[in-house]
């Protein structure tokens, strides 16, 4: 049972949540509609239209769910990963204390560099500069505009209580169903 109640909606609430029927979804309509309605546009861009490797997006958004101890991020983008083409090992590296095998050095420079964002917010010059020898510019602040919009939910649905769908992940774009 959620820690706040899900809020009771109304009819042009129920059709908008229609489109992506999660608990999370269900619970942002605490939100006003121009900061939930942004949220959204912001979220879909993220993982719908992006140019950014969407494994290596997966692979941080899974390493801010276990280090924010967000079971329901987790499970959610278990999902989301597998379509990527992740396999279970490398969804799993993601999800461990150490990182390392079978990910590849990109993949764990990059998910050091979040692990220094997450637990230190200052990350240090090391991984930072470990980073950036795999992203541009405009990808290194894609990868924190991830790390941050993933830390934000897990923190909302940890608050909240939000618990894990009984109906399985969304892992496509409710817009385009």
């Amino acid at each position: 049972m959620s820690r706040i109640p899900y809020p009771t909606l109304t009819p042009e609430q129920v059709e908008q949540h229609a489109k992506a029927r999660i608990n999370l979804s269900h619970m942002m309509f605490h939100m006003p509609q121009k900061i939930r309605d942004g949220f959204s546009i912001a979220g879909k861009a993220m993982l719908f239209e992006s140019e950014y490797d969407a494994k290596l997006r997966e692979l941080i958004i899974l390493r801010v769910g276990y280090l924010s101890k967000c079971a329901y991020e987790e499970f959610q983008h278990r999902a989301y990963g597998k379509q990527c083409g992740l396999s279970d090992a490398q969804i799993e590296a993601a999800l461990t204390a150490t990182i390392g095998a079978p990910l590849t050095e990109r993949e764990q420079a990059i998910l050091n560099f979040a692990d220094d964002v997450i637990l230190n917010v200052h990350p240090s010059d090391s991984s930072l500069a470990a980073a950036q020898k795999y992203l541009s510019h405009s990808e290194l602040f894609e990868t924190l505009w991830i790390i941050g919009n993933y830390m934000f939910l897990a923190r909302v649905i940890e608050t909240a209580g939000i618990e894990i769908d009984a109906d399985g992940a969304i892992v496509s774009n409710p817009d385009k169903n």
